[in-house]
């Protein structure tokens, strides 16, 4: 069974039951910084780094 989160006409599909984590503003940092930013998030919330996605 997959999850479903929508936002406007954004649609991301999850087939399992991991967390996702959605960070506002990413258009405020650089690539760099947004790698940082994920990485720093997904160890101290034990979620993946490919499940957290950065928004404008």
């Amino acid at each position: 069974k997959a999850n479903c989160y929508k936002w406007s006409t954004l649609f991301i599909m999850i087939p399992d039951d991991k967390p996702v984590l959605v960070v506002t503003h990413g258009d405020l940092l650089d690539i760099s910084e947004r790698v940082v930013v994920r990485m720093q998030l997904g160890e101290v919330l034990g979620v993946s780094p490919l499940n957290i996605y950065d928004i404008p």
